[in-house]
């Protein structure tokens, strides 16, 4: 399995820069989930939930990292002995850099076999389960989870090949902010505010990581 980097959601990448997972995962969970809204009345009778829209799916993984010269490479086939602190540094350097050019954390293509996923980190979990003599990890197993990503063209070409009114949904991540993320799906970072009241935030200059945001059609006023 490997993971590569990009620089945007593009997802563009000249394949030079990735990480070469030393053992390959036994195990890959896909998790979708739909949002829906009750919009029956309070004294109405019934409970039939309307669909508000489909979250981006997430991929969770677990990684192991070992030292201890018993576990072979899923490549070289050569004993692994570099130490497990390393080999954790490595992997978080890919998943987790912040990118000060774009202001954006790693996009990343997981590949593995006929399996290709789009996204970015979301969640990451290490447990260092085993130590030597001097107190130093030799084995860790790190639990991940990647949140799909569609970049802008995509999405255009998918809004165009179905609804016009297909409504956009969006997990907030880290360094995330209103303009930013209305710049990403209309090309336009002043729509924040129309945003801002379509999701009901009252204090939009500090999005809550995690938390999921409507970007519904907007039309766009003529000011000719």
């Amino acid at each position: 399995m490997r993971i590569y980097v990009c620089k945007d959601e593009s997802f563009n990448s000249d394949k030079s820069r990735f990480y070469q997972v030393l053992l390959n995962p036994d195990q890959l969970q896909e998790s979708i989930s739909i949002q829906y809204a009750n919009n029956q009345g309070v004294k109405t009778d019934g409970d039939n939930p309307d669909a508000v829209r489909k979250l981006p799916p997430t991929f969770n993984l677990s990684f192991l990292f070992d030292s201890t010269g018993v576990v072979r490479d899923s490549v070289s086939g050569e004993y692994i002995t570099k130490p497990v602190v390393d080999q954790v540094q490595e992997f978080k350097d890919i998943c987790l850099k912040y990118n000060g050019e774009t202001h954006e954390y790693n996009y990343l293509i997981l590949v593995y076999g006929k399996f290709e996923a789009k996204g970015r980190i979301q969640n990451l979990q290490i447990t260092y389960t085993h130590f030597n003599q001097f107190g130093e990890p030799i084995r860790a197993k790190a639990t991940a989870s990647f949140i799909a990503t569609v970049s802008f063209k995509e999405e255009q070409a998918n809004t165009q090949k179905s609804s016009p009114d297909l409504t956009h949904a969006r997990t907030v991540l880290d360094h995330d902010t209103l303009p930013l993320m209305t710049e990403r799906i209309y090309r336009d970072p002043s729509l924040y505010l129309q945003i801002a009241r379509v999701n009901g935030l009252h204090h939009f200059r500090k999005l809550k990581p995690g938390s999921n945001l409507i970007f519904p059609p907007i039309e766009r006023k003529n000011n000719a």
